[in-house]
């Protein structure tokens, strides 16, 4: 399999945890099956759907060990590198390597500022220590945003295959797509709200959060899409922008995630903490949300 050649809906898969914040492997195993089962073309372990920064060393390592040992080569597995600090993130590429996963995925580092320079010096001192596929991921929380001369950059690194985009900022995204997006290099929407206008962009897929809740409703979104079913994909789209406006409830979207996916027994509504659970009339509506989307 060649990561470059990946394409479609990639989800960032929830990391069901027990109260102690140690991976609830059960559910964790279910949450996999429930993706494959409804078509995903990847799952991407310990990204920001699925709080990689916030689970021990330990649990972060142990819930990539679980997803890729039960999807047992039915899909591509990418697992997040990400790191405040290029060594930390060479330590866990390492460890990704070892465990077989077919691709990383790393975010700029977070908490300190950085110029270009070093942001591309962060993914050069990736692509230096191991031969996996890397994909970079342009992530807003980082308070840094990729440029179009940085991903030039990025291109020219041989290990790197691709980048996920969730900078929201759709000039650029089309930017990119149309100079990079190649058999060699692919491009990914992160925000399920553009994934249609990307789609017809050319983009390569999707990385979808949402996917967790409604992977189907994906699948078939990036189906009508590839087939150039313009009127079905638009339906399907305003159907994923409804579901969207859940993530606005809470000011980060895992409380929302985690209490969704509960209800299709996929773990407890549990997020690390600081996260706090739903109050009851905000777990009402998602409830009635997914009952409108039949989803439930």
């Amino acid at each position: 399999m060649n990561p470059a050649t990946i394409e479609g809906v990639i989800v960032p898969i929830i990391t069901p945890i027990d109260e102690g914040e140690r991976v609830d492997e059960p559910a964790m195993r279910r949450a996999v099956n429930h993706l494959l089962g409804a078509g995903v073309h990847a799952i991407f372990v310990m990204g920001t759907t699925g709080e990689c920064t916030s689970l021990t060393e330990r649990e972060w390592r142990r819930g990539i060990e679980i997803v890729i040992d039960e999807v047992d080569g039915m899909a591509p597995v990418l697992a997040g590198v990400s790191a405040p600090a290029t060594h930390i993130a060479i330590q866990r590429l390492h460890q990704v390597q070892r465990l077989r996963a077919d691709a990383a995925v790393a975010t700029l580092p977070y908490y300190f500022p950085l110029g270009e320079e070093e942001m591309v010096n962060h993914y050069r001192g990736l692509a230096e220590a191991t031969s996996i596929p890397i994909y970079g991921y342009n992530m807003p929380l980082t308070k840094m945003v990729f440029t179009e001369r940085m991903v030039r950059e990025l291109v020219a690194l041989e290990p790197i295959v691709g980048l996920k985009d969730s900078s929201n900022n759709f000039t650029l995204f089309q930017k990119l797509v149309a100079r990079f997006d190649t058999d060699a290099f692919s491009i990914f929407q992160g925000n399920g709200t553009m994934l249609a206008h990307s789609l017809f962009a050319g983009a390569s897929g999707g990385v979808l959060g949402l996917g967790n809740i409604a992977p189907r409703l994906c699948v078939e979104l990036y189906e009508a899409c590839r087939g150039h079913e313009y009127e079905k994909a638009y339906t399907l789209q305003r159907e994923l922008v409804s579901l969207h406006y859940l993530n606005r409830l809470t000011p980060s979207s895992v409380p929302v995630i985690k209490y969704a996916t509960s209800l299709l027994g996929l773990g407890s509504d549990r997020a690390t903490k600081p996260f706090k659970p739903l109050r009851p009339e905000l777990k009402e509506f998602v409830r009635s949300k997914l009952h409108e989307l039949d989803i439930l």
